[in-house]
């Protein structure tokens, strides 16, 4: 009896996991492109005074970034860094580059505190214009959350895509546009 109720209970759990370990990949799944031949435009170090905090590389379909979706953003974590500290700088440099509307900028931080967790060190996190003017969130692969606003898309990447980027160098490397 005891034995039948363990297999009975073994079978149950077994098929949890399989159900909700092949729902959760499914989620999971980065945009084909992505995943299969993402080319490299530019990759480049992030620093604030001597700390490394992440490893930037913008994909591009077809390896060349013009600004057009789709494009992907791969931020690697060098260092442990807080949602919210990653929701009050990206707040702070949409403000610095002249998005100055109150309530769209609460709206912003209300999407991102929903999607954005804190950071640890090896977490990637993958942002993903996509075609039609909005965005997707990746952490470690798993998607968090996606918008369809493109004022967002186009302000929250114009964080390191901009010729206003708070590290201009930076973003013309990430760009592929290489000093010379």
């Amino acid at each position: 009896m005891h034995r039948a109720v363990w297999m009975v209970g073994g079978c149950f759990i077994s098929m949890m996991l399989m159900v909700t370990g092949s729902s959760h990949k499914a989620y999971a799944q980065l945009p084909g492109w992505v995943e299969t031949s993402p080319h490299l435009v530019g990759e480049v170090r992030f620093r604030m005074f001597f700390f490394d905090v992440y490893h930037a590389a913008l994909f591009a379909p077809d390896g060349r970034y013009d600004g057009t979706s789709p494009y992907a953003l791969k931020l690697s974590y060098l260092r442990d860094v807080s949602g919210q500290t990653i929701i009050e700088t990206s707040l702070d440099e949409m403000r610095r580059q002249g998005v100055n509307d109150a309530a769209r900028l609460a709206e912003w931080a209300g999407w991102m505190e929903q999607n954005f967790p804190d950071m640890q060190n090896g977490d990637e996190a993958v942002m993903v214009a996509l075609a039609d003017g909005g965005m997707a969130f990746y952490h470690n692969q798993i998607k968090r959350g996606q918008t369809n606003d493109p004022a967002f898309t186009k302000a929250f990447f114009a964080i390191w895509l901009s010729d206003n980027a708070l590290k201009p160098d930076l973003s013309r490397r990430l760009r592929g546009i290489w000093a010379e």
